[in-house]
């Protein structure tokens, strides 16, 4: 997960998020995210949406 932002003061180009995640036992799958926010912000705004909708039901979790 990581977040990178536009060039020091620039204030009108957004963020952009990234996810990745295994989704299987031995790691070898994966799936990815990425989207954009308001410039500057640290924390992913969607990161909620992006663990519990976009992702499909993990081999690890008691709802699979």
């Amino acid at each position: 997960m990581d977040v990178g932002h536009p060039s020091p003061g620039v204030a009108t180009r957004p963020s952009v998020t990234s996810l990745v995640a295994s989704v299987n036992w031995d790691c070898t799958q994966y799936v990815a995210f990425c989207g954009v926010q308001q410039p500057r912000e640290e924390m992913i705004q969607n990161l909620e949406e992006m663990l519990t909708v976009r992702l499909p039901p993990s081999p690890f979790s008691p709802r699979h």
